[in-house]
């Protein structure tokens, strides 16, 4: 299913564009998002040697998969990366409900206009879960597709 807003020449030439940005190697877009408590988080700011970009949503079955995984393998990680968990909930009560309830603890940001939002567009996002794994400088290192391939992609950086 084609995200609303997504259709028409100029979108298409538009989510085209993006998609050649996303490419392993190229460099990510900053954001400035809103986190649970209401303060902005700019991803540039932010030092870590790697950094995660996980797209979710509350209602997506396979992102209530992942997140517990995600939850248990952050707490015992033994390399430096920050997860940046984007949330395309445009209910943000729900948002900070679920995120309260799960206590997760990473960083939690929010993009309230679903798939029209300017980071969704930027990234060229078009289903959720969706995950980017960057360097220090923002650049993809890795598009892992679930949780196996986030740790797939880990372990090739410790063998690097």
């Amino acid at each position: 299913m084609v995200p609303p807003g997504c259709s028409g020449e100029n979108n298409t030439l538009k989510r085209r564009l993006a998609f050649q940005q996303m490419k392993i190697g190229n460099r990510v877009s900053g954001f400035n998002l809103s986190e649970i408590n209401g303060g902005l988080v700019n991803l540039y700011q932010t030092n870590c040697k790697y950094k995660l970009i996980l797209f979710w949503e509350t209602s997506c079955p396979m992102c209530k998969e992942i997140l517990p995984q995600l939850k248990s393998w952050y707490y015992g990680k033994d390399i430096d990366v920050e997860v940046f968990a984007i949330s395309i909930d445009e209910d943000r009560a729900a948002w900070q409900d679920f995120i309260l309830n799960y206590d997760f603890p990473w960083i939690n940001l929010n993009e309230p206009n679903k798939w029209g939002g300017k980071v969704t567009t930027d990234y060229n996002l078009y289903a959720t879960p969706t995950m980017f794994l960057l360097d220090e400088k923002n650049r993809i290192l890795a598009k892992p597709i679930d949780f196996t391939g986030f740790l797939e992609a880990l372990s090739e950086l410790s063998i690097e």
